[in-house]
């Protein structure tokens, strides 16, 4: 281990003493070369002060210190008067060489730092190519600004591609509300998530969950958005192959034992019929049902019982149980058990939940 980091600085003093007797010399040909052309004193301090500039990217503020010296020292024995001396007998080129001396500094050390800051930016962007989250820049226009690898793979566009399109027209996007509506809660929230519908570049749509973040100026205006996508088309259709098995399943359950369901919203008069349900009223599936719907098949000896149940669910938010007969056109007559469970338990908003069931087989 000792040896490994004796042999780094070794390796580090050789590159250093390199630079700087390297960097010493340019120095020395950049001066010569403008004494050669008999330049004056302020053509020769731009050209060196070019140099020092370029020499300083290649190490730290102690290689910026060390050039901006040598070029101020440079620039006062060939072109300050006296020529071939380090006097300075005049105040003025006394302060040209401070303004150089502190110009080199300063602008060695903004370059420095903006090519660490431009270092860290491309660091940062490589992270985002790596992930394998979706991630795009748009700027208020929703013009996309940036593209990273994972949405290259998932769209099929390259960044070249896309970069500068409409990303609403790119991905042919559609959302779970008027786009107008969900921009205004986006920029008055700063946030959004939901799912959407992309198209990709060969036609086929895949739903993804988007979340977008807004990004600000100081004057609180918008400035860009970033948002991230997550590909969730395989599970979406595994849960809507599920559901279609579970109603599938729940479907014969109630056939086999011949118990519908149905959900009565008191206030607005809805009635909704699982389709056993249908088939125990003996209607067809297209029919909308009502209570009116029902009422049709009561036995008349029972209406009384039928409607005075009916009567209380409709004034009181209680649960109720009845049984009551069905009578059909052609004289056949079904034993009926309901059972309505309060769904919600508001006064305003009244709704049950409940079964039905056929029982003419126990009672025969």
């Amino acid at each position: 281990m000792r040896a490994t980091v004796s042999s780094h600085e070794s390796r580090s003093l050789r590159y250093l003493a390199t630079l700087w007797l390297g960097g010493c010399i340019a120095l020395g040909a950049v001066t010569a070369t403008c004494v050669i052309l008999n330049q004056e004193e302020s053509t020769a301090g731009f050209f060196l002060l070019v140099a020092v500039v370029l020499l300083s990217l290649l190490d730290s503020f102690i290689s910026s210190v060390i050039f901006s010296v040598v070029g101020a020292a440079l620039l006062s024995y060939f072109f300050t008067a006296p020529i071939d001396s380090f006097h300075i007998s005049n105040t003025r080129d006394l302060f040209s060489l401070v303004a150089f001396l502190v110009t080199s500094l300063a602008i060695t050390t903004l370059v420095r730092r903006i090519g660490r800051v431009e270092k860290t930016q491309r660091a940062q962007a490589q992270l985002l190519e790596l992930t394998h989250d979706i991630i795009i820049v748009r700027d208020n226009n929703n013009v996309i600004t940036y593209w990273n690898q994972a949405a290259e793979t998932l769209y099929g566009w390259k960044k070249e591609e896309a970069v500068g399109k409409f990303i609403d027209e790119l991905l042919s996007s559609v959302f779970p509300l008027p786009r107008d509506e969900l921009q205004r809660i986006f920029l008055r929230d700063g946030q959004w998530e939901g799912e959407l519908i992309h198209t990709r570049r060969d036609g086929t749509e895949i739903i993804v969950t988007s979340r977008w973040a807004l990004q600000r100026d100081g004057a609180g205006d918008p400035l860009a958005t970033l948002e991230t996508n997550n590909d969730i088309t395989q599970r979406k259709h595994a849960e809507e192959l599920l559901r279609k098995s579970q109603a599938q399943y729940f479907a014969e359950a109630q056939k086999l034992s011949r118990t519908g369901s149905f959900g009565w919203n008191v206030s607005s008069g809805e009635l909704i019929w699982s389709d056993e349900t249908f088939s125990i009223f003996e209607y067809d599936l297209a029919v909308a049902p009502t209570i009116e719907l029902v009422r049709q098949r009561v036995h008349p000896d029972d209406m009384p019982l039928f409607d005075e149940k009916i009567a209380k669910a409709r004034g009181f938010t209680v649960d109720f149980t009845i049984e009551h007969r069905l009578l059909f056109p052609d004289g056949r007559v079904k034993h009926l058990h309901v059972v309505g469970r309060s769904a919600n338990g508001q006064p305003d908003n009244r709704a049950f939940i409940g079964a039905v069931m056929d029982v003419t087989g126990a009672k025969q």
